[in-house]
């Protein structure tokens, strides 16, 4: 999608904070942090949101859960993390599918 700045930040047209990537899946630092390790996990292909995915899509969602035990093991040292992702205009600020991996300190509340 030519306007979505997640896939710009796929591109490398926009820089962001790398953290980890496969070959389906970018995870990136969110800009405006909620807990001292605030992550945002997304897949490479631009999908709007959950609402938009297919079955042709399990294979990636699992992706994205296997990567948010990867981030919980290398950059928390713990088991302890939240994986939020919100669906909708009224709630999301980005339309493309992203995860936000939120861990360490300073967890807030839902």
């Amino acid at each position: 999608m030519p306007n979505c700045i997640f896939c710009k930040i796929v591109l490398r047209e926009i820089p962001s904070l790398i953290v980890a990537e496969t070959d389906q899946v970018l995870v990136f630092k969110d800009i405006n942090p909620k807990a001292s390790i605030h992550d945002l996990i997304i897949p490479k292909k631009h999908i709007s949101d959950i609402q938009s995915l297919s079955k042709q899509d399990g294979a990636l969602m699992g992706e994205i859960i296997l990567m948010a035990q990867q981030l919980a093991r290398e950059l928390s040292g713990s088991q302890s993390f939240r994986l939020v992702s919100n669906n909708g205009p009224a709630v999301q600020l980005v339309s493309h599918l992203h995860f936000h991996f939120l861990a360490g300190k300073n967890l807030p509340d839902f």
